[in-house]
């Protein structure tokens, strides 16, 4: 090898040296971290009470509990609780149900939210666990509102109750009559509206905001 080779490859070899160097050195870029999600307020706030989970909106001094026909599915009301919780009250809808449920969230309401009184809003095969709270733990119960629903209601509290069915809706027509009659306390009433659907449906239907209305009179008539 020439001398000039030689003096080649050295200073090749001090160069791949001071590259090395400054690699060694360098600092690893930081990674930016993903931004962080911001909860949905209209989405409700996911709560665990006891065995199961429930969905809450609102922050007002007036609770209501609703129970729909399908029971692990709080958040198909969430049309429903805000336009309640713009009332000023708190909703609350469980991801499953039972009485026994329903009465845990009626504690949650007035223990952890503060609520003054709490009413139940049962619709279709979500009218049962609302009835059965009634009849378990009718002192906790500020009034009490069943959508196209019906249970043994003759051992209930004397409460306030409002029945309501679609007129389409023969035999419940004949039910919620029957109930705003028969059921205790005197300040109990049938509520036909117009309408081809029921149950969760009707929320949904040419009747809702006829339903509505009607929903948050009567809350509004006898909340606490």
């Amino acid at each position: 090898m020439s001398l000039r080779q030689l003096r080649w490859c050295g200073l090749l070899l001090l160069a791949l040296a001071v590259t090395g160097c400054a690699g060694a050195g360098a600092t690893a870029p930081t990674a930016t971290p993903p931004p962080t999600a911001t909860p949905d307020p209209a989405a409700g706030e996911l709560v665990e009470i006891g065995e199961y989970t429930a969905l809450v909106w609102g922050t007002g001094n007036y609770g209501v509990v609703i129970v729909g026909s399908s029971g692990g599915a709080a958040a198909t009301w969430q049309a429903t609780a805000l336009t309640l919780a713009g009332e000023d009250m708190t909703v609350l809808a469980p991801n499953d149900y039972s009485y026994r449920y329903v009465v845990d969230a009626i504690d949650y309401l007035v223990d952890e939210r503060g609520v003054d009184g709490v009413a139940l809003i049962g619709i279709g095969a979500g009218a049962p666990p609302v009835i059965g709270a009634g009849i378990i733990a009718p002192e906790k119960v500020d009034q009490m509102i069943l959508v196209s629903g019906f249970g043994e209601y003759q051992d209930m509290g004397d409460f306030p109750k409002l029945f309501i069915a679609a007129d389409s809706e023969s035999g419940m027509v004949r039910r919620a009559r029957t109930m705003a009659e028969e059921a205790p306390g005197t300040d109990n009433e049938a509520l036909i509206i117009p309408g081809s659907a029921g149950g969760d449906a009707l929320f949904t239907s040419d009747s809702s905001d006829d339903l509505m209305a009607a929903i948050t009179a009567r809350l509004e008539q006898y909340r606490r």
